[in-house]
């Protein structure tokens, strides 16, 4: 029984150390995306969403994981930090949609629902600035 608190208690310490990490990613990531922001802005770009850069970055992503959970996870956190500083889509709260499907996917960004699975992309309901856009580029980038 002791060896097995024990076992119980390192792992729960392993567990603490990883959560520490994490925290310091996130916030390193956070930094790096002020710093993006920022640059956009001195270059004028005219929003800061860049769909050809999230197929980029969406497609690399669902080469280390096809869980939908933390694909879902890696979408907020996305919206999340690149809201901070600019006026980037609210996808969890379906900005996008001209109406909810009821599943998870409405509230997960539509480019990274596209590399996902085109069908479920194409069972969403998009207004037309965003479907243009994602059309448009998923063109370009023959996925």
């Amino acid at each position: 029984m002791k060896k097995k608190t024990d076992e119980l208690q390192s792992l729960r310490s392993e567990l603490l150390s990883l959560n520490n990490e994490f925290v310091n990613i996130l916030s390193s990531r956070e930094k790096i995306v002020k710093e993006i922001q920022n640059c956009k802005r001195e270059l004028h770009f005219s929003s800061a969403w860049d769909p050809a850069q999230e197929f980029k970055v969406f497609s690399r992503t669902i080469q280390s994981t096809q869980k939908v959970d933390y694909l879902m996870m890696f979408s907020l956190l996305v919206e999340s930090q690149a809201r901070i500083t600019t006026d980037y889509p609210e996808w969890s709260k379906g900005v996008h949609l001209l109406e909810k499907t009821g599943t998870i996917y409405d509230f997960m960004n539509p480019i990274l629902v596209y590399l996902i699975n085109v069908e479920i992309f194409s069972k969403l309901k998009l207004n037309d600035e965003y479907k243009n856009k994602i059309t448009k580029i998923s063109g370009e980038y023959n996925v």
